[in-house]
């Protein structure tokens, strides 16, 4: 028996373009321009914006991007310095008689673990980002 090929493997151009159509309408949508400012009933713009002004949204999403991507981030380098540390010491071990600097030790625990812990646990929000 000679088996017919369906294009799109099966699927029927009515069940495609439905979504393909909301999607694009989506997007025409969502590019639709909004005004930068809104003007208060009066017609001054200066003191009765609606809209708060641009510097402490700057800090919002400057904490947020903190909060939500480098902590994780820093955790994460966190963990991978504590996997990493164990191998690093060995290392340092097998060539100490070489080098005779028993300071790498503190260097690897800062580099690794230390540094890490304080970005991530003890730096305030939004300060690496806001240039304090």
């Amino acid at each position: 028996m000679k088996r017919t090929r369906k294009p799109l493997g099966g699927l029927r151009l009515r069940s495609v373009t439905r979504p393909v159509a909301a999607a694009i309408a989506g997007a025409m949508i969502a590019s639709i321009p909004i005004p930068a400012m809104a003007e208060a009933a009066d017609g001054s713009d200066s003191d009765g914006s609606v809209w708060p002004d641009s510097e402490a949204v700057n800090e919002f999403f400057v904490s947020a991007v903190d909060v939500v991507v480098l902590r994780p981030g820093g955790f994460a380098r966190l963990v991978v310095g504590g996997i990493l540390l164990a191998p690093s010491t060995l290392f340092n071990v097998i060539a100490l008689p070489l080098g005779q600097d028993t300071s790498v030790f503190k260097d690897d625990l800062d580099r690794f673990i230390m540094e890490p812990a304080e970005y991530t646990f003890s730096r305030s929000i939004g300060k690496d980002l806001l240039g304090g």
